[in-house]
């Protein structure tokens, strides 16, 4: 019956996740007396050091709020507190020095900084194939704060740095005290199955959890993108996934990404180095683990915030401007919900941007994007794209959004891209009547003022 709901609910359309303009009271400190009061109660480094750390810690904190990375109190901010809140259930006491976010990244992971921050990401809650492994990976990061793991990666970094007579940038520092050692990813874990057993989560899954992060899904399942663009308006180049053209775009990625590595915070796969061992060891503990007698009622619900969290990934892939990962992404939900008006708008405005900025870049392809989302799709689409030259990517773009011309008049967003897209390939007299058709249907629309210039 839920089920049947839920593809209900999804199946027509999807509204985004509202964001605020303004970032709440409570998520706001001063940097000053919070980096000197952390300093003074931490017990690992020097109160000159630490409270350079903690000033650093809490503008890193701040630049994460005021870009819009954290979301602020939704439906999945508020599953994923009572997710936190039932693993306290018997830890109250550190509910209130710890803090639980969750963010806008599309990367299947976690982290936390020192202060107590804990940051889940939505890519990782539609990885997750239930509570129990989302749970798991959550109780990890909470072990990495009450064992300070940061503090005494920090500490240890600080050692090495004066042993080789290195100089470390602040930034740099600031990124790699998260990638943590195997000794304090495994105490973690460790720490992680005796909270999640103790709250009545099933143990058992903390494995798969890891394993689900090593190979997601997702990954597995590429896309024939020569048979999804080729239409009547467009006939593409079926050789465009030769081995030549994949290797060397995989090369140009892996290049800019390796440039990029230290810094971004989602993309922490480094912060969990030898997934087999840590797998291994996570079997061998839970062989030895005796449940707990009181079990916590399984949530019949987790599909819904998980699918919540695929299409919330769409919608900030496009505010990230990450367009190849939109599309993607877009696609795989659209194998579930075909009719859905937003993904296909999702994957019609990548399209125009992608072509819009390879103009604008003097036909040269700019990507952005974490290329941890499906891999191999994203290095197809990549060689893609940089095949064809400006004009073939305006034809693409047009051509399919005419080829999905019976869905376009259900969706004002739909109607617009027709106006552009067509514009951008065939000039602007060639869109008039697609203008004229927009302001028929949507004379009081939200991009009403923007066609009537163009009909001057």
């Amino acid at each position: 019956m839920f089920a049947f709901a839920l593809r209900a609910q999804f199946s027509a359309d999807y509204k985004p996740l509202l964001s605020s303009s303004s970032i709440p009271k409570e998520y706001v400190v001063d940097i000053s007396s919070s980096a000197k009061t952390n300093a003074e109660n931490n017990g690992i480094l020097s109160k000159e050091t630490a409270e350079k750390y903690f000033t650093e810690l809490f503008y890193l904190k701040k630049y994460i709020f005021e870009t819009g990375t954290i979301y602020l109190p939704n439906a999945l901010t508020a599953y994923v507190d009572s997710l936190f809140n039932g693993l306290l259930k018997y830890e109250p006491m550190l509910k209130q020095p710890l803090k639980i976010y969750v963010t806008r990244y599309g990367s299947a992971n976690a982290f936390c900084l020192a202060d107590g921050s804990i940051y889940i990401n939505a890519g990782l809650i539609k990885t997750m194939q239930n509570e129990a492994e989302l749970a798991f990976i959550i109780a990890h990061e909470i072990g990495h704060a009450v064992m300070q793991h940061g503090l005494k990666e920090t500490a240890k970094l600080i050692d090495i740095n004066k042993k080789e007579n290195r100089v470390v940038s602040s930034q740099t520092n600031t990124f790699r005290q998260l990638r943590y050692s195997r000794e304090f990813e495994q105490e973690a874990d460790g720490y992680a199955l005796s909270l999640i057993n103790a709250a009545g989560f099933d143990a058992s899954k903390a494995a798969s959890a890891l394993t689900r992060l090593k190979t997601d899904s997702a990954k597995t399942t590429t896309f024939d993108f020569e048979k999804l663009f080729n239409n009547s308006f467009f006939t593409l180049d079926t050789g465009i996934h030769v081995n030549s053209l994949i290797e060397k775009a995989k090369e140009t990625l892996k290049k800019r990404e390796e440039e990029n590595k230290n810094s971004r915070l989602d993309d922490l796969y480094d912060t969990h180095p030898d997934m087999d061992k840590r797998i291994a060891s996570v079997n061998e503990l839970i062989r030895n683990i005796k449940p707990a007698k009181e079990k916590r009622k399984i949530s019949s619900h987790y599909n819904y915030y998980k699918t919540l969290a695929a299409f919330e990934m769409c919608a900030n892939n496009l505010r990230e401007q990450d367009y190849i990962n939109a599309i993607i992404n877009a696609l795989h939900l659209q194998k579930i919900y075909p009719d859905n008006t937003f993904l296909l708008n999702n994957i019609t405005q990548s399209l125009y941007w992608i072509s819009y900025y390879k103009e604008l870049e003097t036909s040269s392809l700019k990507v952005y994007g974490d290329l941890q989302q499906n891999t191999e799709n994203y290095y197809a689409l990549f060689a893609l794209f940089s095949k064809l030259n400006l004009k073939e990517s305006k034809q693409l773009a047009y051509a399919f959004l005419r080829s999905k011309e019976d869905k376009t008049e259900t969706s004002e967003a739909l109607m617009f891209y027709v106006c552009l897209v067509t514009e951008n390939y065939l000039g602007k007299t060639g869109a008039l009547d697609f203008y004229k058709s927009y302001l028929i249907n949507y004379p009081n629309g939200a991009y009403s003022a923007f066609v009537r210039n163009k009909l001057k």
